[in-house]
């Protein structure tokens, strides 16, 4: 995490358990964010 980044940690978090836990891809999870009202590209996810 990036001390003034914007993520908070419960974002990076679900990120990572639906990435590796609930095995969806990034475009996927992608949409959710999306519908909340973050949109975070792709590239920004696996990094």
């Amino acid at each position: 995490m990036i001390p003034s980044g914007l993520p908070a940690p419960g974002l990076i978090a679900h990120a990572l358990v639906s990435k590796f836990k609930d095995a969806l891809p990034l475009n996927r999870l992608r949409g959710p964010y999306t519908r909340s009202g973050i949109d975070p590209p792709v590239s920004t996810l696996s990094d």
